[in-house]
């Protein structure tokens, strides 16, 4: 060991602890002509951590740390802290350097460790550090403990959370807006609001004020967790703190929108003005985007119009919402008009709003005037996307128009850009939709080959058009395919292939596939009990067909007048005229024939 080392530490221990501290930044900040003696001392570090990382050291070995622990102050073990390659042989040295008789950590020693081991997320070894500074009565600062109890909340340790700020507070040091803020923040991430707010509370009956951020993060939270009483109580409480500004009501706002809360959105702002506190762009299209959201274009519209009457310059986004939601109620011609004035304003058009401009003209069945946009869509920089050529295709195909849907296809495939899901899907409609089964059917297999696995949507046009077609046989292989894929048919496909069987005369198989529909938990819906109970009537088997009806109001789904008709036509086959006027009573044919009756003739 270096010698003007050995000298300074003997000093340190017949001398006082700030001589001692002096003493080590000499020798930590050795002059250049010094230079040899530090790096003397930084090899002996080294060599030191060697050991403890686990690596043979011809110069350090176990006995020859026996040598070394006289001398351990904690500035040297801070200094072998520093050197540590790595956390782990940082802990390792520091137990050590705990155990040795003569030594204790201090709380610097202790404040540098926790960095190394925080930065590691060694978490668990965190916790007993911690304890371990209980134990030798060091003080922690509370910024670090701050950070601890953040990292705890990082990973879901929300106990530990907790405990280490139950050590603060038995600590008596000065809880801070830090600390306080990181365990709330902790306490939402694991999605224990009511424990938040409570605690919240106590922080404030204490007089520790959270800082603005700390409102906004709760704020945020309650909003997306539907808590929107306890996000208004928080606005009160920053009001009554001076603390309330545009960025909190703009959070409220935000969150209520989204939430489908437009009123209470609308009265939060209706408040702002009475508190003075101007709202800005971002607190207008968050409304604007509520209203369109509620079903309420124009009273959107003319909001946006406010803004710019209120000395507001709407941005790209605020531009984008309303395009888009004009697009989605059907006002393409205004939604163009503010596309035009959005660029005169020297704004570059982005790709969102140009698929926004696309889809509207596809819903206004005009998919030539959409795919003419593209070249001004390249030119602004916006590559058109899986939803702009999603929007083509779709349009293309429900104008009848599959060829031109078909070169979309392609040219999306060749400029790479990946068919989706939604994609397919809406080709396969469109090819059904013209009866061209086969090619739909190739269709399907290339969407799978592609890696992007159907849904039930993608199939229900596909099964409803063969059963039409009388192509029983194959929309019941389609349906096993469904099986063979985990996809769960929806009650609709069952309800296409329930009377695709029933109208091929395979009864059996149609009773078959409803009681498998019940046992997979598919509800049937009123149109797949008028199936079934036209079947067993066109086949003769009123009794049964009288009994579904009873199951079918059992299970409150109300028959309708098609129910009705189903079962006139089947007494109708049969001759069963006097039987039919017998359960009637007398009752017209038409919409409420055997509403009062059915059960009597079930039971007949």
């Amino acid at each position: 060991m270096d010698a003007d080392y050995m000298q300074l530490i003997v000093k340190h221990r017949n001398g006082s602890l700030h001589q001692h501290a002096s003493n080590w930044r000499t020798l930590s900040h050795f002059s250049h002509s010094s230079m040899k003696e530090s790096n003397t001392c930084s090899t002996t570090i080294i060599e030191v951590l060697r050991y403890f990382g686990g690596e043979q050291s011809s110069t350090c070995s176990a006995g020859a740390l026996e040598a070394f622990v006289s001398y351990l102050v904690p500035e040297f073990v801070i200094e072998a802290l520093n050197h540590a390659k790595d956390a782990t042989t940082a802990l390792s040295f520091f137990k050590w350097a705990g155990e040795q008789n003569g030594y204790q950590h201090d709380a610097h020693a202790y404040k540098k460790l926790l960095e190394l081991l925080i930065d590691a997320q060694l978490l668990k070894e965190v916790k007993h550090i911690v304890a371990a500074m209980q134990s030798d009565s060091c003080e922690l600062d509370p910024k670090t403990f701050s950070t601890i109890i953040k990292c705890y909340g990082r990973v879901g340790m929300i106990k530990e959370a907790l405990e280490v700020f139950a050590l603060l507070q038995e600590s008596g040091s000065k809880v801070n807006a830090q600390a306080c803020g990181s365990l709330l923040q902790a306490l939402v991430k694991a999605k224990m609001y009511h424990e938040a707010f409570i605690k919240f509370q106590e922080f404030l009956s204490k007089g520790t004020v959270p800082k603005a951020y700390t409102f906004y993060m709760l704020i945020h939270a309650f909003c997306r967790a539907g808590k929107f009483n306890e996000a208004s109580d928080l606005l009160k409480v920053m009001n009554s703190k001076k603390l309330a500004n545009v960025v909190a009501y703009s959070a409220v706002i935000d969150s209520l929108c989204e939430a489908g809360k437009l009123e209470l959105a609308l009265w939060h702002f209706k408040e702002m003005g009475e508190n003075h506190c101007r709202p800005n762009v971002f607190t207008y299209t968050s409304l604007v985007k509520g209203m369109f959201k509620a079903g309420k274009p124009d009273e959107a519209f003319e909001l946006f119009k406010q803004m710019g009457h209120d000395g507001l310059q709407p941005s790209v986004v605020s531009y984008s919402t309303v395009i888009h939601g004009l697009c989605q109620n059907g006002k393409t011609d205004e939604a163009f008009k503010l596309f035009e004035e959005m660029k005169t304003k020297k704004y570059v058009p982005n790709v969102f709003i140009y698929s926004s401009l696309l889809t509207g003209l596809c819903k206004g069945c005009k998919p030539d005037e959409a795919y003419s946009l593209l070249p001004a869509m390249v030119q602004d920089g916006c590559m058109p996307n899986v939803v702009t050529y999603t929007a083509l295709v779709d349009g293309f195909c429900k104008a009848n128009k599959l060829e031109k849907a078909f070169e979309v296809f392609e040219e999306m495939k060749q400029k790479g850009c990946r068919p989706n899901f939604i994609t397919y899907s809406a080709f396969i409609h469109g090819l059904c939709k013209s009866k061209k089964f086969d090619e739909a059917k190739e269709l399907l297999d290339t969407m799978r080959a592609a890696g992007c696995l159907p849904d039930a949507q993608t199939y229900s046009p596909l099964v409803d058009g063969l059963c039409h077609a009388n192509r029983t046989e194959e929309a019941v292989e389609l349906f096993q395919s469904m099986l063979n894929d985990n996809i769960c048919p929806d009650t609709a496909i069952y309800t296409m292939l329930i009377d695709g069987l029933c109208k091929s005369g395979l009864l059996q198989e149609s009773i078959g596939l409803f009681q498998d529909m019940e046992k997979n938990h598919c509800v049937p819906a009123v149109a797949t009990y008028n199936s079934l109970i036209d079947g067993l009537s066109k086949a003769g088997k009123m009794h049964e067909a009288y009994k579904l009806l009873d199951v079918m109001r059992s299970n409150n789904c109300q028959p309708d007048n098609t129910t009705f008709q189903k079962l006139f036509h089947g007494l109708s086959l049969q001759g069963m005229r006097a039987e039919k006027q017998n359960h009637l009573n007398g009752q017209p044919y038409g919409t409420y024939a055997l509403t009062r009756n059915s059960h009597a003739a079930a039971n007949g």
